[in-house]
């Protein structure tokens, strides 16, 4: 399998005007906003906080869509998540990047990172930003 990331930031200067990365249109425009930050989740508490604005955000979007999966509704899944969070196996671990903006999360994307990669599979996003 071959997979194909793009990303496209345009800056001017030291000011970012416009970012766009991955297939899953990881989007955000700076341009009526103070600030908009895209980073890593390195704290264990703000980890924890965001992974459940993310599990709540997953599971409202699957609602929505009439689609059901029993293990992303379960308590177990999320201690799963911390969990494997907490341990790390040869190098890589579970990792959360947060897009902030004016520091209020609007998206996240959870996955698993080594010295070489990293792997997405959960992303969400606050409906609210949906038209970017």
């Amino acid at each position: 399998m071959i997979r194909i990331m793009l990303v496209v930031r345009i800056q001017v200067g030291d000011a970012q005007l416009f970012e766009f990365s991955d297939s899953l249109f990881f989007l955000s425009f700076v341009f009526h906003v103070d600030k908009c930050v895209h980073e890593w989740v390195e704290d264990d508490k703000e980890f924890e906080h965001l992974l459940d604005w993310t599990l709540d955000r997953k599971k409202a979007w699957m609602k929505e869509r009439g689609l059901a999966n029993e293990f992303i509704a379960e308590s177990e899944y999320r201690r799963f998540l911390l969990t494997l969070r907490a341990s790390s196996v040869s190098g890589g671990r579970l990792a959360m990047m947060v897009l902030r903006v004016n520091g209020i999360p609007v998206a996240t994307k959870i996955g698993c990172i080594d010295g070489t990669r990293y792997e997405g599979f959960i992303t969400v996003y606050d409906p609210a930003w949906s038209h970017w």
